[in-house]
């Protein structure tokens, strides 16, 4: 409660006036806020062994990613800490730029990490179809180069508490995994209509199975697009694959395992995602948004496979340069698996405001 009041009164505070941006010969000071309030309407239905369909009204984006931040620059160094409500540090880092091209550059501190896409959906804290074609891109602490679109990081996964793996960073849920820095790179090509960004990542971690140490390696590679048809019509494209870089709740072969009924650990799983997005401009106030992915999860030894279809409407409404509503409906099916068992859907509807500076 004390992390929201105080975002809050510096978000009231700050908006009023707008972004602050203060020069002085080689030195400069940026304060910006982002506010979003955010309602939406949630159908759930478990499976068709579940007939409990529970119905939520939520917030996720206020808490999820509103945020106050401050940039201080001086002569080609520059520091940034930006503060949320449920992530309170998110961006807290040192940029080093080479003869002052922003194209060339060191960081390091807490950022996004580089190896992801994302586009399109805003519920559900910008979901953006994760996993659906799309990575989603968790800030951790890391060392990144990058030099005229090419970038490459060594990820530190647990050298704070506060940044520690969350969910579809590989096993973040599983009691007694070991974590290992991983490294992840990525290629962003920009055209004057078009953009192509290539990414992989690939980490180690270590796991106790029957009070044995087990290594598994992961792999995550995906490459995603953007690209204009007309002056009012552009899409996104994407797709990702990934080795043990998501947990399943496919059953084993192996009765014993299966007896246990307990969520199986990640481990020679393969994952596979695809997913498009269309954008059209009515006019320079109202953009309209349609997305839809696949993703799938198949491993040798697994009786079923995991797959899921998701799709997303919404419309962006910008009343002014920093104040837009956004209504959107989404649904995501996650359909049956090998053994013809349907595994449940979620509906969602609902708006979002945004308030930018």
């Amino acid at each position: 409660m004390k992390k929201l009041l105080i975002l809050i009164i510096f978000l009231a505070a700050f908006q009023n006036v707008y972004a602050i941006e203060l020069k002085k010969n080689d030195f400069a000071l940026r304060i910006y806020s982002n506010l979003y309030v955010d309602m939406f309407y949630s159908n759930h239905k478990p499976s068709n062994f579940d007939d409990n369909i529970t119905h939520a009204f939520k917030s996720y984006a206020f808490t999820g990613s509103s945020n106050i931040g401050v940039g201080m620059d001086f002569k080609n160094v520059t520091f940034n800490i930006e503060a949320g409500i449920d992530d309170t540090i998110r961006t807290l880092n040192m940029v080093y730029y080479f003869n002052r091209d922003e194209d060339h550059y060191l960081l390091l501190g807490r950022d996004t990490t580089i190896a992801a896409y994302s586009f399109g959906q805003v519920a559900d804290d910008f979901a953006g179809l994760a996993d659906y074609g799309n990575v989603s891109d968790n800030r951790r602490v890391q060392l990144r180069y990058g030099i005229k679109g090419f970038q490459t990081a060594l990820i530190f996964p647990f050298v704070l508490e506060w940044n520690k793996e969350n969910l579809n960073d590989y096993g973040g849920n599983i009691k007694g995994y070991q974590f290992i820095p991983r490294i992840e790179f990525s290629y962003d090509h920009k055209g004057t209509n078009y953009e192509i960004k290539a990414f992989a990542g690939y980490g180690y971690f270590l796991y106790d199975y029957k009070n044995k140490k087990t290594g598994v390696n992961s792999v995550l590679a995906g490459i995603g697009s953007y690209s204009k048809i007309d002056e009012k019509s552009s899409i996104h494209l994407s797709t990702f694959y990934g080795f043990n870089a998501n947990m399943t709740d496919a059953v084993s072969k192996n009765k014993s395992i299966r007896a246990t009924r307990k969520k199986l650990i990640t481990k020679d799983i393969q994952t596979f995602g695809i997913a498009a997005g269309f954008q059209y401009d009515y006019s320079k106030r109202i953009t309209a948004q349609a997305g839809i992915g696949y993703t799938f999860d198949y491993a040798n030894g697994y009786i079923t496979v995991d797959d899921a279809l998701g799709a997303y409407l919404n419309m962006i409404i910008k009343i002014n340069d920093y104040f837009s509503i956004t209504p959107e409906i989404s649904f995501f099916d996650h359909m049956q698996t090998s053994m013809e068992q349907s595994e449940g859907y979620d509906f969602m509807a609902g708006v979002l405001a945004s308030f930018e500076m």
